[in-house]
């Protein structure tokens, strides 16, 4: 449906039981990180039973020459918002020829107050969830966050650091 590979899957259910299905949509020939990546959607208001048509959220190459990787979703229960958490590469760099200290690879994150209709304007917030002069690659995911008790959201990640490899963590916030 408008691309040739899909990776790295998210599902949230919005409070009023709208489905939100959030992938990368890569246009290269194979799976791999080549070619354009985009963050795409779709949603349903049947519980699966049926999809929307596919919408795109970010398309960042055009603009920054920079490509979507890792998206996950978290829906704050007290307010309704459903939140994206996702990173962009530079051109066409990955995890691990991502450098420490530069843009190479930056957090971002969008929220929806309608349930996925609409999107706010990306929000970058590398400096909040990487260890920017030491960690190469932050990625968020696989799946979806939670949201505890206390209203803390948490969102699963991970980091990738040269001579240490991949280590997991959490993102989180306490102020929705």
């Amino acid at each position: 449906v408008g691309y040739p590979n899909y990776r790295i899957p998210t599902l949230a259910t919005a409070l009023d039981g709208t489905l939100i299905a959030i992938v990368e949509g890569r246009t290269g020939d194979d799976a791999a990180f080549g070619g354009d990546t985009d963050l795409v959607m779709k949603r349903s208001f049947d519980n699966g039973a049926t999809w929307s048509g596919m919408s795109v959220i970010e398309s960042p190459r055009a603009l920054y020459d920079e490509k979507i990787s890792n998206p996950a979703t978290v829906v704050d229960q007290t307010n309704g918002r459903v939140w994206v958490l996702y990173n962009r590469f530079e051109g066409d760099l990955g995890t691990t020829d991502s450098l420490p200290g530069t843009t190479n690879n930056t957090a971002w994150a969008r929220y929806s107050d309608d349930s996925g209709a609409s999107w706010s304007t990306a929000i970058d917030i590398t400096t909040a969830v990487k260890d920017y002069n030491n960690w190469n690659t932050v990625a968020f995911g696989p799946g979806s966050g939670i949201q505890a008790s206390d209203g803390r959201l948490i969102v699963p990640s991970a980091r990738w650091q040269a001579g240490q490899g991949w280590s997991s963590y959490a993102v989180y916030s306490d102020n929705n």
